[in-house]
Parts: C-alpha cells; sequence; structure tokens
C-alpha cells in the first residue's frame, strides 16, 4: 500500500514537470494597420479605439524606433 502510494505521487509529479517543459502555445497574430496610433511611432492598439474613453490623436516618438 506504502509502495502504491508513493508510485503514485511520483508519476503525477513526473507528469507536472513534464508539462512544464513543454513550449507555451500563445501564437502571436500581426494586427491590422487601422490598430495603429496616429504619428510617427512603432504603437498599435490591442483593441479598437472606438469606446475609449481617452481619444490619442498623435504620438511621435524620437529616435523613432527608440533606442534602449
Amino acid at each position: 500500500m506504502k509502495f502504491f502510494a508513493a508510485l503514485t505521487g511520483a508519476l503525477l509529479a513526473t507528469s507536472v514537470s513534464a508539462l512544464t517543459l513543454q513550449p507555451a502555445k500563445s501564437v502571436q497574430k500581426t494586427l491590422d494597420d487601422d490598430l495603429s496610433v496616429p504619428g510617427d511611432n512603432p504603437l498599435q492598439y490591442c483593441a479598437k479605439p472606438d469606446d475609449n474613453i481617452l481619444k490619442i490623436e498623435k504620438v511621435d516618438l524620437s529616435p523613432n524606433p527608440p533606442q534602449a
């Protein structure tokens, strides 16, 4: 009985650790051009800004692209 409990625990621990080794299956999508923020920048909205409270009229970055 103790052997069965130890074996079950070892199998569960192995399966959980194996799941963490798999790469994440998130896929990044390229956003449409209509979601880009106006101005000289590489910024893009995450979703359509139709219902946003704040309206961004223009964003100019200098230097573009930003440097570290």
